[in-house]
């Protein structure tokens, strides 16, 4: 069921250009004969609740890293030399 276009875009469900209110699956060359109702397809990436939180998570083990970090060039630079 090709309708002549060439894309790069991954296979997976996507809004029917033929049908409103349907998820037609496409291969990654064309769109199969495989539908579903749109509202029952997952949208890839999760939710921007989820973003967030790894947002948060990535930026708190940086600070955390850079304290350590600076902790330890302290008490290393305030260690007598023996």
């Amino acid at each position: 069921m090709s309708i002549g276009t060439s894309s790069t875009v991954a296979p997976g469900w996507y809004a029917d250009p033929m049908a409103p209110g349907q998820a037609r699956w496409w291969s990654g060359l064309d769109w199969t004969h495989h539908v579903q109702p749109l509202a029952s397809v997952a949208q890839p990436g999760g939710s921007s609740a989820d973003t967030w939180t790894a947002i948060a998570g990535i930026l708190l083990g940086g600070f955390a890293a850079i304290f350590a970090i600076g902790w330890l060039a302290v008490f290393f630079a305030n260690v007598p030399n023996r």
